[in-house]
């Protein structure tokens, strides 16, 4: 989570990539120079950003890879994001002189900065709970037939 300011949105593709100059983030150490891609349309989850504009970004940069977010985050332009700010408190000032280069550009010499993200270790064992109930709820709908089953036969 950061407070930045749009410099440029450049279309690629079916993306918007946004350089963002950050000043204050709220998780993590990041740039104060941000790139962010989100969807180009808002049918497809795409954010709206505006050039010159200053938002609250919810940006996901899983595993070192490009920095996204969407429609469907609480990112939000600055003027109204006041809730989300009242209950972030001040956060931490972004150093100067700090960039990044675009993952999904050429190279990729340079290892992006990594906001650590509480939930990526948690993804599998999310999937690996949600199957253990949906079989747990197969076996329970089996059993319940097979009883029912058993008590009309004489």
């Amino acid at each position: 989570m950061f407070r930045a300011k749009v410099v440029d949105i450049e279309q690629r593709a079916e993306n918007l990539v946004v350089t963002l100059k950050a000043d204050r983030s709220w998780k993590g150490e990041i740039p104060s120079q941000v790139i962010v891609h989100t969807a180009l349309h808002e049918a497809s989850c795409g954010f709206g950003f505006e050039e010159g504009k200053e938002y609250l970004v919810y940006a996901t940069n899983e595993k070192g890879q490009q920095w996204e977010t969407s429609l469907c985050s609480r990112t939000s332009e600055i003027t109204n994001a006041e809730e989300d700010l009242s209950f972030l408190g001040t956060g931490t000032e972004m150093k100067d002189g700090q960039t990044e280069k675009d993952p999904a550009d050429a190279g990729q010499e340079d290892e992006p900065d990594h906001v650590s993200n509480k939930n990526e270790s948690s993804t599998p064992a999310r999937l690996y709970a949600a199957s253990g109930i949906l079989i747990a709820g197969v076996l329970v709908a089996l059993i319940i037939i097979l009883l029912r089953r058993n008590r009309n036969v004489p």
